[in-house]
């Protein structure tokens, strides 16, 4: 992904939202390990982390609520390909660290994950990143 400057001078990023997880994207991989989470952790995903427009329209009044002025939102949109190791690393990241496996125990959670997913699956990932940018008053 190419850098650029995505807020004008003065102004300043407070939130920026990472669009849905690797287990709520709409592909055949995902799918399958979103099964494989629900089914671990006995529980639903879809939690949207921030990211749905009812919460960046929150974030965005709450800017107003505090000083800011001129809040508007920066989207970015790439498609990215993931290695098993770096899907797994996103799974980490988004587990809770007190509902995460014990270190002895991630290499069978990594393999169940593994297991879980279409043979010979590439892993493309729709990733959107929104930034809610402003200006202090």
């Amino acid at each position: 992904m190419r850098c650029r400057r995505c807020s004008a001078p003065g102004e300043v990023s407070p939130w920026s939202l990472t669009g849905r997880r690797c287990g709520l994207q709409d592909s055949d991989w995902s799918r399958s390990l979103r099964g494989f989470l629900e089914h671990h952790f006995d529980t639903k995903l879809e939690a949207s982390c921030g990211t749905a427009a009812r919460d960046r329209l929150r974030y965005a009044q709450a800017l107003e609520s505090a000083g800011f002025e001129g809040v508007r939102e920066v989207v970015i949109e790439y498609r990215d390909e993931l290695s098993f190791d770096e899907l797994i690393g996103g799974v980490y990241s988004a587990v809770p660290a007190d509902e995460l496996p014990g270190a002895d125990d991630r290499p069978a959670f990594a393999e169940g994950i593994r297991q879980s997913l279409p043979p010979d699956q590439r892993f493309i990932e729709d990733v959107r990143v929104s930034m809610l940018v402003a200006r202090i008053r």
